[in-house]
C-alpha cells in the first residue's frame, strides 16, 4: 500500500533551518509508517523542483550534504518514481460521464484525491495547523453526465503529518494487510467469508473476474463491499444508496433484472457508486433477517459501469 503525498503542504519556510525541521519531520513519519506495513511513496511530477525555502528546492535538498545521508538516500530510494500522482489521476478520468475534482479550502487538491480513489494514507509537511490532523476534510465535486447535474459531498480523507498521527491509523492498516485479496477471482472465492450478509449472483463473478489490484476501480469496488458488509452487521450506521428512477426501471427492465442465488429473478433499484469509471453496485434486501441483532441481508445482483 502507498502512501500519498499531498501538494497542498508545500509552502516557503522562513529560514533554511525550518525547512530542513520539515523534511526531517516528513522522513522520520514516513520511515516509521513503513515499519507499519505502507510502502511507496508516490509524488507528483514536479515535486523535486518545488521550493521549502527561498531559492532552495527539494532537488538541492536531496544533495545538500550537511542533510543527514541516510534520509537523503532513504527518500530517493522512495521518490521519483513512475507511476507520478499526475498520470494516476490523467489515466482515471478518460470515463466522461462522471468526472470528480476534489478541493481542500477551495484549492484543487490532487494528493488528497488519489488518495481516496485508492483508499490509502496521504502525508503533509508538518508546517501548519491544518495538517495537524489524522482526517482530512475534502469536498467531493461530481459531475455527472446523465442528468448533468453536480453531486457534492464531504468527505474525510486518511492523513498523518506526525507520528502520533499513525496511532489512530494503526488497526486499519494491520486490515488492509490482512486484507490483501489482490483481484477478481481471490474475491469471488473468499465472498462467503469476507462478506457474510451478502449473497452474490453468478453474473457477478464474470464482472469482477479480471480486475485485480492495480485498477483502481478494483480498490472501489473492495472498499464499498466492505463497508455494505459493515452496514448489514451493523457496524456502520448508514450509506448513501440511490434509487432508479421510474423512467429508467422501465427503459432498463431486462438490463437491470437478476437472477439471484434462490433462483428468483429481481429487479434491481437500488445502488450505490463508485469511482473512477461511473461504478454502480445494485443490491436488494433479501427476506432474511436477524431478529436479535437487527442484521440485514442482501443480493448483490450487478457491479461494474453504469448500466446505459
Amino acid at each position: 500500500m502507498d502512501i500519498f503525498f499531498n501538494e497542498l503542504s508545500f509552502k516557503i519556510a522562513d529560514d533554511i533551518t525550518t525547512a530542513k525541521e520539515w523534511m526531517n519531520t516528513l522522513i522520520d513519519v514516513y520511515r516509521l509508517a513503513t515499519k507499519k506495513g505502507i510502502e511507496g511513496f508516490r509524488i507528483k511530477k514536479n515535486f523535486l523542483e518545488q521550493y521549502i525555502y527561498a531559492g532552495y528546492m527539494i532537488r538541492q535538498w536531496l544533495n545538500d550534504k550537511t542533510v543527514n545521508r541516510e534520509k537523503r538516500l532513504l527518500f530517493k530510494t522512495k521518490i521519483n518514481k513512475s507511476p507520478y500522482i499526475d498520470g494516476m489521476l490523467s489515466a482515471n478520468s478518460s470515463d466522461k460521464d462522471e468526472v470528480c475534482e476534489f478541493f481542500h479550502n477551495g484549492q484543487k487538491a490532487d494528493g488528497l484525491e488519489i488518495t481516496y480513489i485508492f483508499d490509502s494514507i496521504a502525508i503533509s509537511f508538518c508546517n501548519d495547523n491544518m495538517w495537524n490532523t489524522h482526517m482530512v476534510n475534502v469536498y467531493k465535486n461530481c459531475l455527472k453526465g446523465d442528468n448533468q447535474y453536480i453531486d457534492k459531498t464531504d468527505e474525510k480523507i486518511r492523513h498523518i503529518s506526525k507520528s502520533d498521527h499513525l496511532l489512530h491509523h494503526e488497526s486499519w492498516i494491520k486490515d488492509k494487510i490482512k486484507d490483501k485479496i489482490s483481484n477478481g477471482r481471490k474475491l469471488w472465492s473468499n465472498r462467503e467469508s469476507l462478506f457474510p450478509h451478502l449473497y452474490f449472483c453468478d453474473s457477478i463473478q464474470s464482472q469482477i473476474n479480471n480486475l485485480s489490484i492495480n485498477q483502481p476501480e478494483f480498490k472501489q469496488i473492495k472498499k464499498s463491499l466492505f463497508e455494505f458488509e459493515a452496514y448489514c452487521s451493523n457496524r456502520i450506521p448508514m450509506l448513501h444508496f440511490t434509487i432508479e428512477s421510474e423512467t429508467r426501471l422501465k427503459q432498463l427492465k431486462v438490463d437491470l433484472t437478476f437472477l439471484c442465488p434462490d433462483g428468483k429473478e429481481r429487479l434491481f433499484s437500488l445502488h450505490f457508486r463508485y469511482t473512477p469509471g461511473a461504478g454502480r453496485i445494485y443490491v436488494y434486501p433479501t427476506d432474511k433477517e436477524d431478529k436479535v441483532d437487527n442484521e440485514k441481508y442482501y443480493f448483490v445482483g450487478y457491479i461494474g459501469k453504469k448500466i446505459q
